[in-house]
């Protein structure tokens, strides 16, 4: 099925993914606007926080739109989910994980390019929109201070969200486009990504990003397969150890390091600090790792690195299973040879090392893709997917 198809008699019929992008949409949106300063100015924007729940049924309720019954891949994703919800949910305390569970069980037989599009249109009108508007003086543009650097938010309640949400758009448009952003484009991405440095003085994600649209650049002129290089194929497969294992390292030995400490805006001191305080433990366990600033006796005590704060808040087991979904993802980039689809993970895998997006399933579209990491693969990885579940017909006759 495409978009929709009309019935015999004359009926519209939404097919799943159709229906899964409505509830998406609903429930993403329930998400970026409180991260927006339309929270400060309207309080009952609070109220669309409750959208969340709406979302996530029009979620649920799109797998009966779908003709067949993947009753094996629900099987095997059904263990890892219910880990999740009791892991990570009830014991570590982290609401959202109900979300994570959801997206990825209900993702199955998604057609997960026809997503990608809308997440992406989506996505980037939004971030376009709340730009635009603490632009002209419809938001207000709050300004804070780090260092000798001043920092605008552009709308958002935080500095990083704009060039965070830039990121992930262009990890998108690799995955989708896969060659085929004109080198027009990635000019145009790349003044965006300095303007968006200059206004926030967000240094990592803005060095993150120029040296990734350098690599599509020089892979898609020179023609270039990724996935035939050895070296590349090594450390893209063991880009998650080696992520984790550094940033573990040097923040248990932040004060031998003071200078990298300050490169990576203290995130090492915030890590040594956190690691001082709790033990990584084989189960989940509640942090107080808490994200605030410039409020008066409050401290930041957050941890930024997916790697660190997952091994801290869920413990090894889950992150064992949450990681290794994303090594499923890596290793179906190389088996389908999709170059460009292997440099968006590896860009959001490397963002991750000091930052939280990999976490954030409104940020991290392929927390959506997990649900496809058992079985064939998706045309978005480079072959079309063979139709082998059950047709619910059959269950009827």
């Amino acid at each position: 099925m495409n978009y929709q198809e009309t019935q015999s008699d004359g009926r519209l019929y939404f097919d799943q993914t159709t229906v899964f992008i409505i509830g998406y949409v609903i429930w993403l949106f329930s998400f970026l606007i409180v991260k927006t300063e339309l929270l400060n100015i309207f309080i009952f924007i609070d109220n669309f926080s409750k959208l969340r729940y709406l979302g996530l049924g029009i979620i649920v309720l799109s797998t009966f739109m779908n003709d067949r019954l993947y009753i094996y891949k629900y099987l095997t994703l059904f263990p890892i989910v219910a880990f999740y919800m009791a892991n990570n949910y009830f014991r570590a305390g982290e609401t959202y994980f109900l979300d994570v569970s959801i997206l990825i069980l209900f993702s199955v037989n998604l057609d997960l390019k026809k997503f990608l599009k809308y997440h992406l249109l989506f996505f980037t009108i939004f971030h376009v929109a709340i730009i635009m508007m603490s632009l002209v003086g419809i938001l207000p543009d709050i300004v804070t201070y780090r260092d000798n650097d001043i920092r605008h938010q552009l709308g958002f309640q935080w500095s990083t969200f704009s060039v965070q949400g830039l990121l992930y758009i262009i990890a998108g448009l690799m995955v989708y486009f896969r060659e085929k952003i004109s080198f027009w484009v990635i000019i145009l991405l790349e003044i965006i990504n300095i303007y968006l440095y200059k206004m926030t003085s967000t240094r990592s994600p803005f060095i993150i990003i120029t040296l990734f649209l350098l690599l599509y650049l020089v892979v898609k002129y020179f023609k270039i397969d990724l996935t035939k290089i050895k070296l590349y194929k090594l450390l893209f497969l063991l880009a998650i150890p080696i992520l984790t294992f550094s940033i573990y390292y040097f923040s248990k030995n932040a004060l031998a390091y003071p200078t990298l400490d300050k490169l990576s805006s203290n995130r090492l001191w915030l890590g040594y600090k956190a690691l001082s305080n709790y033990n990584i433990k084989l189960f989940g366990q509640r942090t107080s790792l808490v994200p605030i600033q410039n409020v008066v006796g409050a401290e930041y005590t957050f941890v930024d690195s997916s790697y660190l704060q997952y091994l801290l808040k869920f413990g090894i087991v889950s992150y064992i299973l949450f990681f290794s979904s994303l090594f499923i993802l890596q290793v179906k980039s190389l088996v389908c040879r999709n170059s460009y689809f292997s440099m968006a993970i590896l860009l959001i895998l490397v963002n991750g090392l000091l930052d939280p997006q990999v976490l954030d399933p409104f940020y991290n579209f392929l927390i959506i893709f997990m649900g496809h990491m058992i079985g064939k693969n998706s045309s978005i990885f480079g072959v079309e997917e063979e139709n082998y579940g059950i047709d619910k017909n059959l269950l009827a006759r």
